[in-house]
């Protein structure tokens, strides 16, 4: 199977840390030249787009270049409008699509529409006679799906301004030949009520799952796709109970995987007996389908279920730090083999953590077709990109990224 000169394996994916094999990515692009001020302030609940700055978009491209060049060193690096455009080649399904957008936009204005300016004016939000919001926060692909086994939930955005990103990942899974025999879970579909958000989705292992119960998924969230996950094999779903603040706004933004053993993590949370140390309450999923639950703190809930992992700081050793840098997303790494991540340049007290426990610091553009990214090397890599425009709109390389599978 090929799309656009890239030949696709279909894979399986189950934990953060395997070889990738294929991702989906979004280049930033019109959307964020339609971002102003007026969509910064969270107190306009019609403009506000949970988007933090007004973005240099073409010095932004540049930075995602290096990323998305960066993890074409061992994946296929799918961009989503590709994919969109592919299923809209299909009539029937373009009907549907834009039945269903009709519910964010002017019918009028996505009727007789040729594909390729249909898909630049939703993004963008301009139409030829209507202007309605940008979608700058599709370059965080992470959030619009979560990839399991063989199987995809579709998510749902708890912000209303995401929905129509939520929408053409709908018809991407569903309808590209990629996911043709994926079992696909419509996660508002069958829960109109609720949301849930790949940034709070965190595969541990074949058994287990961590997902953070914040300000944009609920604990009622979590315990609807649990017989989902049940039949994907998850025994432990381990729920992290976060402050609900923008700056914690997903799991990911305190926590990502970065090997087999390792997780980069913001200090305050995990550190054991801290004045703000998470909860965690542990969901064993058992044969019956019922759940038996058990709380821990977050230093000790990953042996709880049987995890050795070991914790890096991001920001290093001085809260002040750790408070920016988590800020800028050092503890939101991107792996793509075990102990090879990307990572942002801005955070130098992460990258020096990262370089004590035994990573070499590189960055992207220098020359890394040499290094190896095989399983089976031990060489540990943090893989630096430019960040500083990419950082401003709050998402890291892993919020940047939705794998759809891993070489096991």
């Amino acid at each position: 199977m090929s799309f656009h000169g890239r030949e696709i394996v279909k894979k399986e994916l189950f934990n953060e840390y395997d070889l990738l094999d294929t991702v989906i990515v979004h280049t930033p692009n019109v959307e964020h030249n339609a971002v102003t001020p007026l969509n910064l302030n969270p107190q306009d609940k019609n403009k506000y787009l949970s988007f933090d700055d007004v973005l240099f978009t073409e010095r932004a491209r540049e930075e995602h270049f290096g990323f998305t060049q960066t993890i074409s060193q061992v994946s296929n690096c799918l961009e989503i409008t590709d994919m969109l455009r592919d299923v809209l080649s299909n009539d029937n399904v373009k009907d549907d699509f834009m039945h269903d957008l009709a519910k964010n936009y002017n019918q009028a204005d996505l009727v007789a529409t040729e594909n390729n300016l249909l898909i630049s004016n939703i993004l963008s939000g301009l139409f030829k006679n209507t202007r309605v919001n940008p979608l700058p926060n599709i370059m965080f692909t992470r959030d619009l799906g979560i990839s399991i086994g063989r199987s995809i939930i579709i998510t749902w955005a708890s912000n209303k301004v995401r929905n129509a990103e939520n929408i053409i990942a709908k018809y991407i899974f569903k309808n590209h030949p990629l996911f043709s025999d994926y079992k696909i879970y419509d996660f508002h579909e069958n829960h109109p009520n609720l949301a849930l958000e790949g940034g709070d989705v965190i595969l541990i292992n074949e058994k287990v799952v961590a997902i953070g119960v914040s300000e944009r998924t609920s604990k009622k969230s979590v315990e609807s796709i649990a017989p989902f996950l049940y039949d994907n094999g998850i025994r432990n779903i381990m729920c992290f109970n976060m402050p609900a603040e923008r700056r914690f706004m997903h799991l990911d933004t305190v926590f990502s995987i970065i090997s087999n053993n390792e997780a980069l993590v913001f200090p305050p949370f995990f550190e054991e007996g801290g004045s703000q140390e998470l909860n965690v309450d542990v969901m064993t999923l058992l044969e019956d389908k019922s759940i038996s639950s058990s709380s821990y703190n977050a230093s000790t809930a990953f042996k709880g279920v049987g995890v050795d992992l070991k914790f890096v700081n991001c920001g290093g050793d001085l809260l002040i730090d750790q408070e920016r840098e988590q800020w800028t997303d050092g503890a939101n790494a991107f792996c793509i083999s075990p102990g090879k991540i990307v990572v942002y340049d801005r955070n130098i007290n992460t990258l020096n953590e990262l370089e004590r426990v035994g990573y070499k610091i590189i960055n992207w553009k220098d020359n890394i077709s040499k290094y190896n990214f095989s399983k089976k090397d031990l060489q540990k890599l943090a893989i630096t990109i430019e960040s500083g425009e990419l950082s401003r709109g709050r998402g890291g390389p892993r919020c940047m990224t939705l794998p759809v599978s891993r070489v096991k």
